[in-house]
Order: structure tokens, then C-alpha cells, then sequence
């Protein structure tokens, strides 16, 4: 099939630019907290 040339090229990905925005630098205890919430309990 590649010599046929039938086989489509290979697109390039994007870099992930938005990981540089991810690094955190605290300047003391407890300064940046992070919370993940899975679920939302509703009664």
C-alpha cells in the first residue's frame, strides 16, 4: 500500500502548551490546596 501510495500521511500533533500553566510554585505550607470532587450527593 505504500508503494501504491494509498497510505495517508501522518499528521503532527499539537504540542500541549496548557501543561506549563499546571506548575505550581507554593511560597509556604498550605498556600495552594487542590481538590478533585467525584461525586455530588443530592437528597
Amino acid at each position: 500500500m505504500n508503494a501504491s501510495q494509498l497510505l495517508k500521511s501522518k499528521h503532527d500533533k499539537p504540542s500541549k502548551s496548557r501543561d506549563k500553566y499546571r506548575k505550581v510554585f507554593p511560597t509556604r505550607p498550605l498556600a495552594v490546596l487542590e481538590m478533585d470532587i467525584k461525586f455530588v450527593w443530592s437528597y
